[in-house]
């Protein structure tokens, strides 16, 4: 699906590749989709959280679980910036 993009994003997608953070555009804009995508499951994470809260489900926190989260958002981060 070819899609244009506007001068300011192509000049930084053009950026990113130039000082070696990516190997190409296409690269770019995988890992721009991909961090948009966990924004997505976060933000729906969040929503579900509230609404729990706001009908009184509630648990109590589990740590590990915070940590595994944190974990798995990390490593999506260092593969991201591998690229």
């Amino acid at each position: 699906m070819p899609h244009e993009l506007t001068p300011a994003q192509q000049k930084f997608v053009e950026s990113q590749v130039a000082a070696g953070v990516f190997e190409s555009s296409d690269k770019v804009i995988e890992a721009a989709l991909e961090l948009l995508h966990q924004r997505q499951i976060e933000h729906e994470r969040l929503a579900v959280a509230f609404e729990e809260l706001e009908n009184g489900n509630h648990r109590p926190l589990d740590l590990e679980e915070i940590k595994a989260m944190g974990r798995e958002l990390l490593e999506a981060k260092r593969a991201s910036s591998e690229c």
